[in-house]
This record gives C-alpha cells, sequence and structure tokens, in this order.
C-alpha cells in the first residue's frame, strides 16, 4: 500500500495528491499494488470545520473517479485507490483540536485499522466497508515526494530479500532482525536541480547524499 499522510484544508489539495497517486500507480503498475491518501485535518479550536464536509466530498469523489477508471481485475470487492479522512480530538497541551498524534498518529492508526487490530477510528474511510486484502509492505510518501518509474516495486524488492526481511520475536510484537523500516537514497529530478546556483552545484550524482522523506515498512501480523 502507497500512502500520503498529509495535512489537508481544501478540495483543491485532494485533487493535487489524487492527481499524484494516479502518476503513481502509472508509474508502479502493479495488480498488488494499492494507493490511499491519508488526509489528516488541521489543528483548530473547533472540532469540526466548514471546509471538512467539502474535502470528504471531494476525497469521496476523486476515489470513485479513480476507480472507475482503473478497475482493479486482481480483487472487485476493494479499488485501487482509497481515502481517509481523520477526525479532530482535544489536545490539552496544545489547547486546540486536531489529529491524534499528528502524522506518526495517522500512520498508527491506518496500520492497526488494516491490520484488522482496531475499529475504524476515522471521520472518512472509503475502505470501512470493503474485503481489505492483506497488506504487507506501506510505502510512505511526503506529499512532494515522486515515486519514480518502478520503484515501488524495486522497494518492495529490497524489503522482500532474504537478508533484509524482518525476524519477528516469539510474541510477534518486536523485530529482532533484519530490518522494519527501509529508508531510500534521494534522486533529484531535472526540473528541481535547476531551480538555483545552490542546487545546480549540489544536486548532481556526485554530490547527491540527501535522503527522501520517502519509507516502507513492514507490518508484523
Amino acid at each position: 500500500m502507497i500512502i500520503i499522510p498529509t495535512i489537508v484544508k481544501s478540495k483543491e489539495k485532494v485533487q493535487e495528491l489524487f492527481e499524484k497517486l494516479e502518476v503513481s500507480y502509472l508509474a508502479n503498475k502493479s495488480p498488488n499494488l494499492y494507493f490511499t491518501l491519508l488526509a489528516d485535518a488541521s489543528s483548530s479550536s473547533k472540532e469540526i470545520e466548514e471546509y471538512d464536509e467539502e474535502i470528504v466530498k471531494e476525497g469521496n469523489l476523486q476515489t470513485k473517479k479513480l476507480n472507475e477508471k482503473y478497475p482493479n481485475e486482481n480483487n472487485e470487492e476493494m479499488g485501487k485507490f482509497q481515502f481517509i479522512y481523520r477526525k479532530r480530538i482535544w489536545n490539552e497541551k496544545e489547547s486546540s483540536f486536531l489529529g491524534w498524534e499528528r502524522k506518526r498518529g495517522l500512520i498508527n492508526q491506518f496500520n492497526e485499522y488494516i491490520l484488522g487490530h482496531i475499529k475504524n477510528p476515522f471521520k472518512a474511510n472509503t475502505m470501512e466497508n470493503e474485503n481489505i486484502p492483506k497488506i504487507k509492505y506501506i510505502i510512505t510518501l511526503d506529499a512532494d515526494t515522486d515515486l519514480i518509474l518502478n520503484s515501488g516495486l524495486e522497494l518492495i524488492g529490497t524489503a522482500s530479500h532474504i537478508l533484509n526481511k524482518p525476524v519477528l520475536n516469539k510474541s510477534k510484537d518486536l523485530v529482532v532482525s533484519g530490518h522494519a523500516i527501509i529508508q531510500p537514497r534521494v534522486g533529484v529530478g531535472l526540473t528541481e536541480s535547476n531551480k538555483s546556483k545552490f542546487t545546480q552545484i549540489f544536486a548532481g550524482e556526485r554530490w547527491n547524499k540527501f535522503i527522501y522523506k520517502c519509507n516502507i515498512r513492514y507490518l508484523p501480523r
């Protein structure tokens, strides 16, 4: 499952991120890959904002649109594209309503949900009444990170290699050997590398030592 966990405040942002998911799908076509926008609610003095309904409506619309455009032949009970929008809860320390534990909490709740450990905790969830397939890996992208041609498949291949494969303890709640998280090396696009003198100097092959905010997680069962 490829996910983009990010704060969303408008329907235009929802459209933009679903376009990104569509491009990722076209670059990484596989009957076993799914794509989900994890839209987090922004912090607010109110539990429910006026634009929440607009975001949910647009998310459901984009999900339906892409699933009709790219039908899932491998699993007719669940579409390739999904949408989730979180509830706000009161945070005493920040004196505002926001998503629990922010991005870390969002990913944690999503993982627990698709593993069947918790009931649906989200305000909107297109997967709620669908037959969720067994998801083994989560590929996490930032809103400004691209999943380039076949990179998703390469990540999964790396994670599945026998030397990297995670080994769980007896209670199956801790990785004791191998890797539970893999974070790849960055690659800078041609457009981005020419935005300034700094990027022209340091975005080359020789100096490219940045790290993408993109990782793949193994979900122990």
